[in-house]
Order: structure tokens, then C-alpha cells, then sequence
């Protein structure tokens, strides 16, 4: 009974029926089937808290695509809340960071006191878009500004990564533990609305360059934070 309470806990309905009640009829979903309008809020950033940044790497028509936001853990929740979403074609890490630095400048609270970094890493991955010199770059252009961290490690199943997601826009039980903000996190509500599955339900549809890129940002930070397999076993350090 323990093991299927904190099965509820940690997988969205569909995931945990999939897991422990064999339903098979799980590929005609979408892969964001948790979020509705109930996760939408207007949370402001607080500056003396950490603020997080996930990262999902693109230089062509595919955006390079970063989201903005905070975890605030207290003794009897913890809670995510995404802010500002930064999707970009064309683009590069240098001038992501530029972009990225410019909007923290305008926070009411000031410059955040420290920002955490949430990626893919490329180094044991075979179809990763980061890479060590993309990690370089952000480090090089923070770590002056700010108390500078990056928790980032091999993303091994899209689908797993993608329940995690799931599980914190609301879980079997009911509980909604991430939340965006509707009008700076358009290009992450649209992830949430139109991604869909491959004909394999083991990755997102390639069709429109423009979706899946935001949405897998926010995925590299929760199946490190809010994995469904549990805590990370295996960090890299670049």
C-alpha cells in the first residue's frame, strides 16, 4: 500500500495507470495530458530566493528555448513556479545569456543572489543538443553575477522525463505542484497544448520545428529534481 501511495504521489493518472494498472491505451494522449488552466499563476520572482533556468540548446529554425522560474520548498510542500519562458530561432548560447542577464536586470527585487542551471548534457549522450562548450559559456558569463550552479545530467528516456513533468502539473491524487505564468510562458503552454506523441510513444513528434523545445527544457529539470525513477544516480560535471 505504501509502494502505490507514493506511486500516486509521484506519476500523473494516465503514467501511474500505464505503470500499475496495465492500461495500454495511453499512445492517443498527449504527452502534457496534466496541465490545464488550474496550473496557470502569477507568481513574481524573488530575487533572495534561487532563481532556476532550464535549458534546452537549438542554433537553427528549432529555438533555442530556456525557462525562468523558482522551487519553493517548505516543511509541507514544494512547489515550482515558471515565470518567463526565452524561445529564440537562430540563436546562439552568447546571445542567450545576454538575453537572459537583460531580463533578470529588470526584476522589482534586483539581480538574483543565485541562479541554477537545469540542462541535457551531450558528454554520454548520443542525441543531446548541448555540449561541454555550451556549459562553458553560461558558467563564464554567470559566475561573476551571481552564486552560480548547474545540475544537469543524461536524460536516458524522453518518456520518463516528459512523467515527470506530468506527475508535478498534477499528480494521481490531485496535486498540482508546478505552475506557469499564462501570458510570459506562451511557447511553454503551447508545448503543454499541441506536442504530441511518435507513432513509438517514446518521443515527441518532429513535425513543427517550433513545438517540444520549451517543454523539454522544464522536463531536464524535473526528471533531475522530480525524477519518476527517484533521485539521480549519475551527474556530470562540465
Amino acid at each position: 500500500e505504501y509502494q502505490i501511495n507514493r506511486a500516486k504521489q509521484s506519476l500523473g493518472k494516465i503514467d501511474y495507470e500505464r505503470e500499475y494498472l496495465a492500461s495500454f491505451e495511453t499512445a492517443g494522449n498527449p504527452p502534457y495530458y496534466a496541465y490545464t488552466y488550474l496550473n496557470n499563476s502569477e507568481y513574481e520572482l524573488n530575487s533572495n530566493i534561487p532563481v532556476i533556468i532550464c535549458c534546452d540548446f537549438n542554433a537553427t529554425e528549432k529555438p533555442m528555448s530556456w525557462n525562468i522560474g523558482q522551487r519553493i520548498i517548505q516543511t509541507t510542500s514544494d512547489i515550482t513556479h515558471i515565470t518567463k519562458t526565452l524561445s529564440f530561432q537562430y540563436t546562439n548560447t552568447e546571445t542567450m545569456c545576454g538575453i537572459l542577464d537583460e531580463y533578470l536586470n529588470t526584476l522589482p527585487g534586483g539581480y538574483p543572489k543565485h541562479l541554477i542551471f537545469y540542462g541535457d548534457y551531450a558528454g554520454r549522450a548520443v542525441k543531446s543538443n548541448s555540449s561541454y562548450s555550451d556549459w562553458q559559456i553560461i558558467e563564464s558569463y554567470f559566475r561573476n553575477k551571481a552564486k552560480f550552479e548547474k545540475k544537469i545530467k543524461y536524460c536516458k528516456s524522453i518518456r520518463d522525463s516528459v512523467a515527470a513533468t506530468n506527475s508535478q502539473l498534477c499528480n494521481t491524487i490531485g496535486e498540482r505542484k508546478l505552475f506557469v505564468n499564462k501570458e510570459n510562458c506562451k511557447p511553454l503552454i503551447r508545448d503543454f497544448e499541441y506536442c504530441q506523441w511518435k507513432e513509438n510513444s517514446k518521443e515527441l513528434s518532429a513535425k513543427d520545428p517550433m513545438l517540444g523545445h520549451c517543454s523539454r527544457a522544464l522536463d531536464y529539470y524535473n526528471d533531475y529534481e522530480h525524477s519518476i525513477l527517484g533521485k539521480p544516480t549519475a551527474k556530470w560535471t562540465v
